[in-house]
């Protein structure tokens, strides 16, 4: 009966044991982390409170970590299971204290000291975009302005006055927080100079309507057909400005992730000037210069909507995929006018010839049109992660906006026409597209 009293008492001895010198360890351990906890509020110079901490913030979501390898790119913190830490009730008289900080010492650097690194979650962040498009313009048509009659093969058209490749500036600011809410501010444009083209030995005019124009008793057709060479110029600018709100699925732009989407609304303003001129200049006839210009400007403010998309394909690379649809109201204005200029350098306004505005000056402007725009926007790009802090982008974008005046389609085929004069044609697109590089910062 002892001999078995005995076997039975070991194991329970030996459990006893185990369990004390846990409990030893459990009790070492957690009022240094209760001490930590109960201390935050009372340091002076912490980076988080002990509300972030617990999950109290509106700003930052209870019990979570960011990914690992994120960036401040990435917005919305990964969330982790809830641990429970329970302070024991009996602490022994040997118990070691929490460590106490500095007064110049921070929480961060406590909790460094004490428990390994941690990375605060981002509750907000706020990124900044500059750019450099690097875009073509297709043109709305090919008209003919001159041609050589010796010569067919010699002709001047309104294509031929094409800046070609142009750049500008693109500038963006956006804040997006933990809730995967946002906005974003977004500025750029596109200033190219003026392109002239010029077609010499002794061209003659294919724009008819210039005989219905008069100076003197001369048809303005007959001055550009004694002219010793014609020109034509061109020169436009666009400038661009939106105010987006963003909705996230609580993260953008992470490294790690497979694929994210961000989803956009706002209000979008644009505005598109173009003047062309088609000059005939000649150095011994008394009008040494003949010209006619047309402008037109475009103002469309309207409303839009979007998302862009972002892949993650390799390391540090990612894939991003962007678009945009907005219906616009475009107040059109146009101004169209004739010039000669004289050997003394003055200047006279021809006149018309004929119809309901005979003897008027050739000079025409419409007061405004309104008219409906669609536009739309492509964006595809390679996104290249350089820091936590930056990243840099390329890529290609297409803009095409419907019912825009041009300056070429506003010069009518008759002079003659009051009515066609003084209104604004609104029939043709403006196309845009290529390419981009630039930079993003996050602070």
């Amino acid at each position: 009966m002892k001999i078995q009293t005995r076997i039975w008492t070991s194991p329970a001895l030996i459990a006893v044991l185990v369990m004390s010198c846990f409990g030893n360890a459990m009790a070492q351990e957690a009022p240094e982390i209760d001490a930590f906890i109960s201390g935050i509020d009372d340091y002076e110079n912490s980076v988080i409170s002990r509300s972030e901490l617990l999950g109290e913030s509106d700003d930052v979501p209870a019990n979570v970590l960011p990914d690992d390898g994120s960036s401040d790119f990435v917005v919305g913190p990964r969330p982790v299971p809830e641990r429970s830490i329970e302070a024991p009730t009996n602490k022994s008289e040997g118990e070691k204290a929490a460590p106490a900080a500095s007064s110049n010492s921070t929480v961060s650097d406590y909790f460094d000291q004490s428990y390994g690194p941690m990375e605060a979650p981002v509750a907000s962040t706020w990124v900044l975009g500059i750019s450099v498009p690097i875009f073509d313009r297709e043109l709305d048509g090919d008209r003919l302005f001159s041609f050589n009659p010796s010569n067919l093969t010699q002709t001047l058209t309104s294509e031929q006055a094409n800046a070609g490749t142009v750049s500008g500036i693109d500038i963006s600011l956006g804040r997006r927080t933990s809730h995967g809410l946002g906005f974003e501010a977004r500025y750029w444009g596109l200033y190219p100079g003026a392109e002239t083209q010029v077609l010499g030995g002794t061209p003659e005019t294919a724009i008819t309507g210039l005989s219905q124009i008069n100076d003197n008793g001369t048809a303005l057709s007959d001055t550009f057909n004694a002219a010793d060479f014609h020109g034509l110029t061109r020169e436009y600018s666009l400038n661009n400005v939106e105010l987006n709100c963003l909705r996230n699925g609580y993260t953008y732009a992470p490294l790690g992730r497979g694929m994210t989407v961000e989803w956009l609304s706002g209000f979008r303003y644009l505005q598109f000037d173009e003047s062309l001129e088609y000059a005939g200049v000649s150095a011994t006839n008394p009008v040494i210069r003949s010209a006619l210009n047309s402008s037109v400007q475009n103002s469309l403010f309207g409303a839009q909507v979007g998302c862009r998309s972002e892949w993650h394909v390799f390391k540090r690379a990612s894939l991003s995929f962007g678009g945009k649809l907005g219906l616009f109201n475009n107040r059109a204005q146009t101004s169209i006018v004739a010039t000669n200029q004289l050997t003394d350098l003055t200047f006279r306004r021809p006149v018309i010839t004929s119809g309901p505005n005979a003897n008027a000056s050739f000079e025409f402007g419409d007061n405004a049109k309104d008219d409906l725009s669609l536009l739309g926007e492509f964006d595809f790009g390679l996104i290249y992660q350089m820091t936590l802090r930056s990243r840099l982008r390329v890529g290609y974008r297409a803009l095409g906006v419907s019912n825009i005046a041009d300056a070429e389609q506003n010069i009518q085929a008759d002079f003659a026409n009051a009515s066609a004069l003084g209104f604004a044609n609104t029939n043709a697109d403006l196309i845009l597209r290529g390419a981009y590089v630039g930079a993003e910062f996050s602070f």
